[in-house]
């Protein structure tokens, strides 16, 4: 009995003793570091989960296509391939989905994630996420107001007091609220890139990632850029030799990749005039409705 009271008051004094003796500091910073080590791992693993996905969608994406003749060949007939390519791409999907939803509000926070988004967020938010919903808009038929006015031919015009002729009175007409006449040639968004669609869609996502408090999230969202960059530059290639589409030499010069580049470095001609000619082909109610979009998305974020 006395052997064992004797044990119990040395364990609880050399407790004591490393709690709040002199080597109470080393053993919190020995717990500090295990915190830190902890926190650089979960941070790592966020990390993975946010870029995996879009790397394997990028990566089946680039191979599959380039090498489409030898794998068609391997698998035997070209059902096989599509299959095959369509497997990967649902399997690529799943997987940045799987990967969002498992670091969705995941530390490191840039603020909290019930408050508002700086306002400086916000603003950039709505500028990249407008100018992405618009340029996806002019992929679409233009919109125009349902009724026109329309003038009378001359030879229905009467006089004036002056002796002029003076047209009658323009009657208003109904017409269609979509214009799905196609210009020819260079025109429209096609002057600030080739590649248009991916790059709208990255401004999309990349305004939302910056209104994102979760860091790990705010790089998933922004990982379209990545696919912009990288799927368009293989589009073109492939394009050169043919593959996939055309891409005449013409057309290579005097558009770009890299949204605005061929205005800015004058590949069409005159900057000024490269920018008034694509401010006349704008189609601008769809812009219209694409800023619309943003404001709407920008404000879910206030609070």
């Amino acid at each position: 009995t006395k052997m064992r009271a004797l044990t119990t008051r040395s364990t609880f004094f050399l407790r004591r003793t490393i709690l709040h003796g002199h080597d109470a500091p080393l053993l919190r910073r020995f717990r500090q570091g295990l915190a830190t080590s902890a926190g650089a791992t979960s941070f790592g693993v966020a990390m993975r989960w946010a870029v995996g996905g879009w790397s394997f969608f990028i990566a089946e994406n680039v191979l599959l296509s380039e090498n489409r003749a030898p794998v068609i060949e391997a698998l035997g007939d070209e059902d096989r391939y599509r299959l095959l390519y369509g497997t990967m791409s649902t399997a690529a999907c799943v997987s940045i989905a799987a990967g969002f939803r498992r670091i969705h509000g995941a530390p490191p926070l840039q603020w909290p994630v019930h408050a508002s988004p700086p306002a400086g967020r916000l603003v950039a938010c709505f500028v990249l996420q407008a100018l992405g919903f618009a340029g996806l808009a002019q992929s679409l038929p233009k919109l125009q107001l349902p009724f026109a006015p329309t003038l009378l031919p001359p030879a229905d015009a009467v006089g004036s007091d002056d002796g002029q002729l003076a047209p009658i009175p323009a009657a208003w007409s109904v017409r269609c609220p979509f214009d799905f006449s196609k210009s020819e040639g260079l025109h429209g968004i096609q002057r600030v890139s080739r590649h248009a669609s991916l790059w709208s869609f990255a401004a999309i996502c990349c305004g939302a990632a910056v209104v994102t408090p979760s860091l790990p999230q705010a790089v998933c969202l922004a990982m379209p850029v990545a696919v912009a960059l990288i799927g368009g530059a293989h589009q073109d290639s492939r394009q050169r030799r043919g593959v996939g589409g055309a891409l005449p030499a013409d057309l290579e010069l005097a558009t770009s990749h890299v949204p605005g580049l061929a205005i800015l470095s004058g590949a069409q001609g005159n900057v000024a005039s490269a920018l008034r000619a694509l401010g006349d082909e704008t189609k601008w109610m769809n812009a219209a409705l694409g800023a619309a979009l943003a404001i709407i998305s920008v404000l879910r974020h206030v609070r």
